[in-house]
């Protein structure tokens, strides 16, 4: 089978950005699951930024949940729809990670 290369989208990381700070206003492209040998299945989210750059973020449980209450279940209705990626303290294990929330008007990118 003749494979083709595939476009690298640049993933974030919660190590890269301080605590507090809007890291990203985007706009929902796909959502996807990818199985993974060690941990089961994660959920990858592509989006398109203000600036127009595809990225990406790996969903964890805050973030899935915050899509569920603001958009339903499918997450195919999620689509199109305007989030916000904040870099925040995980209540645990008190390390950062980035959670993804419905768009408000108020939040401002720093």
């Amino acid at each position: 089978m003749k494979r083709q290369k595939k476009e690298l989208l640049d993933t974030l990381k919660a190590d890269n950005y301080k605590l507090g700070g809007v890291v990203e206003q985007a706009d929902i492209g796909a959502v996807k699951d990818l199985e993974t040998n060690n941990y089961g299945t994660k959920t990858i989210m592509q989006f398109l930024t203000a600036e127009g750059e595809q990225k990406q973020v790996f969903l964890n449980s805050y973030s899935v949940n915050n899509l569920i209450d603001a958009f339903g279940e499918e997450d195919k209705r999620w689509v199109g729809e305007t989030i916000t990626i904040v870099c925040e303290e995980e209540p645990k294990f008190k390390k950062k990670m980035l959670i993804v929330k419905p768009y408000k008007a108020k939040e401002e990118k720093v």
